[in-house]
Formats: C-alpha cells, sequence, structure tokens
C-alpha cells in the first residue's frame, strides 16, 4: 500500500512519543484498504497541572474525489491515534460502501 503521511504539530511530543505516533500511524493505516491518498495528520499535546497530558489529533486524508476529516481527543496517545485511524477508516467504508 502505498500513502503519504504528513505529519505536523509534534513539536511538543518527546522523542518516545514521536516514535509511537510513527508505529501506530504505520501499522493502523493497513486498516484503510484500497484506498491511496495521502494522510495529514497534526498532533497537538495539551499539557494539564501534574504529570497528564491530553492528545488532540485532526486528520485530513485527501482522496482523489474527496476530502475525509477527523478528529480524536484523549488522555492516552495510544488511544487517540487509534481513535481518528478508526474514525476515517468508518468514514471512508461509509462513503464507498457497495
Amino acid at each position: 500500500m502505498d500513502q503519504n503521511i504528513i505529519l505536523t504539530g509534534l513539536e511538543n511530543f518527546d522523542d518516545i512519543e514521536k516514535t509511537k505516533v510513527n508505529l501506530i500511524l504505520n501499522s493502523d493505516l493497513k486498516k484503510i484498504k484500497g484506498f491511496s491518498g495521502t494522510l495529514q495528520v497534526q498532533g497537538k499535546k495539551l499539557q494539564k497541572q501534574g504529570k497528564k497530558s491530553s492528545y488532540v489529533f485532526t486528520g485530513k486524508y485527501q482522496l482523489p474525489e474527496d476530502t475525509i476529516y477527523a478528529e480524536s481527543n484523549e488522555w492516552e496517545l495510544e488511544k487517540a491515534l487509534h481513535s481518528l485511524i478508526n474514525k476515517v477508516n468508518n468514514s471512508v467504508k461509509h462513503k464507498y460502501k457497495k
């Protein structure tokens, strides 16, 4: 599968979090089968008081004939990314039902 991934907004993420983002995106994009396009992901790490942070990911999946937008907001990095990919995948399935 030849898909382009453009990541932005990861300046506040540490190296471990950046590695997790890359691994999760590369593995989860296999869920979107049969569609080639460009996925633009913007990540934000919202610092809260204390040790916990909230993660917000916004995705734009550009297909030749359409654009799909999705957003997720979670306390855990993995959940936020999985949620974003699932939302994009569900939107693709819904738009291209046979």
